[in-house]
């Protein structure tokens, strides 16, 4: 997870296949529903 001000990117990186998978982007009070 990254934080960015008020908003919060929840993701997983994958070093083996070279990629980012991102689950959710979203305001905080929202994402942790």
């Amino acid at each position: 997870m990254r934080r960015q001000g008020d908003y919060r990117v929840i993701y997983l990186v994958s070093d083996e296949r070279h990629e980012v998978v991102v689950f959710k982007i979203g305001h905080r009070r929202e994402v942790y529903r």
